[in-house]
């Protein structure tokens, strides 16, 4: 290696160094000032979400909670603050719809920094006021009817006032969120519930009994504290299934039937997205009613994909070859499984 090529690559290696340095000595610098930053004082429409906020800021400057914890607690503190607009709807005149509003509140929690912007525009000349999260859809209201509900409960204020102070309080909580440490946690955490989803969408399906031992299985290898990502394998306990299994020495037509599988025991590693690859290996057992070939067979079957399995199967002196498709995937809740193993978590 040249001198020249050698003195280049040390050159680009310090500056690397270097722009990391001043990066890392950035976010510190921006973590230093939020902690410093003085904590919400009166609140006149949202005291409990303003006391939520400043605690939450306290747990994370003194590191009592992990941001993980923090980014739930906002979170459930936001959606629950909500009530504060529900309590401005009447039975004659639903000014804010709440649904709406907790469902962008929704969509807006899985931006990249955990929380997305709450906003309101008074728009110049109008009588409507919109309101929203983040991208989400916004929701116009009535202004002179939300100024005149804000008074009735509260004495004083306007509308303008009352969101004012929402917006001050949930953006001191955002900040919280958004600050460099807190979002690159939050990137890792929507990583890892991603690969979550994945997990409930690709691998193969699971009776309760196969959930709970690869839940127990995975429980053992987790951090306490810590999201963990999915296993990266599944085991497979007595699991049923239908099969074509094709016997050629059965007679009478009986040659190919449908089959009843049991897999007594398996493995099957569910990222496998080689379709040619076997994902996994089981241990069967099948039942079949042939007149002149014993009922029940044993053998070994191979998963392609977490979809596809094909075997090989023996029944006494007689030998058979079979084919199935993850049937129960077809019929099971996916979102349903994934929130029971969400509740596991």
């Amino acid at each position: 290696m040249s001198i020249f090529l050698k003195k280049s690559l040390c050159l680009k290696f310090t500056s690397l160094v270097l722009l990391l340095m001043i990066s890392t000595a950035n976010a510190n610098e921006k973590q230093n000032k939020l902690c410093i930053e003085s904590p919400l004082k009166e609140a006149s429409f949202f005291p409990i979400f303003k006391d939520r906020a400043n605690q939450l800021r306290a747990d994370y400057c003194t590191q009592k909670k992990t941001v993980f914890e923090i980014q739930d607690a906002i979170y459930t503190a936001a959606k629950n603050s909500l009530t504060g607009f529900k309590k401005l709807n009447t039975k004659d005149n639903k000014l804010f719809d709440v649904q709406a509003l907790a469902k962008n509140l929704e969509m807006s929690s899985i931006s990249m920094s955990g929380l997305g912007n709450f906003v309101y525009q008074d728009i110049f000349g109008s009588s409507k006021i919109d309101v929203n999260f983040d991208k989400g859809a916004a929701i116009s209201i009535d202004k002179s009817a939300c100024t005149t509900q804000v008074q009735r409960l509260f004495n004083k204020g306007t509308c303008i006032t009352f969101l004012k102070e929402y917006h001050e309080i949930y953006n001191f909580a955002h900040q919280t969120l958004a600050s460099r440490p807190a979002t690159l946690a939050l990137q890792e955490l929507q990583k890892i519930e991603s690969e979550w989803e994945q997990y409930s969408e690709n691998g193969r399906s699971q009776m309760p009994w196969e959930m709970w031992l690869n839940y127990e299985t995975w429980k053992s290898s987790r951090i306490a504290g810590h999201f963990t990502p999915p296993p990266k394998h599944q085991w497979i306990l007595l699991h049923p299934n239908i099969v074509i299994e094709n016997v050629s020495d059965a007679i009478g037509g009986e040659e190919t039937q449908q089959a009843l599988m049991i897999e007594v025991v398996g493995y099957n590693r569910w990222e496998n997205d080689k379709w040619y690859q076997p994902s996994g290996i089981s241990l069967v057992s099948l039942y079949a009613n042939r007149s002149q070939v014993k009922d029940w067979g044993h053998g070994i079957a191979l998963h392609f994909g977490n979809d596809l399995t094909i075997g090989y199967s023996r029944h006494d002196d007689d030998n058979g070859l079979f084919i199935s498709v993850d049937l129960w995937k077809l019929f099971s809740d996916k979102k349903t499984t994934l929130e029971n193993v969400r509740d596991r978590r």
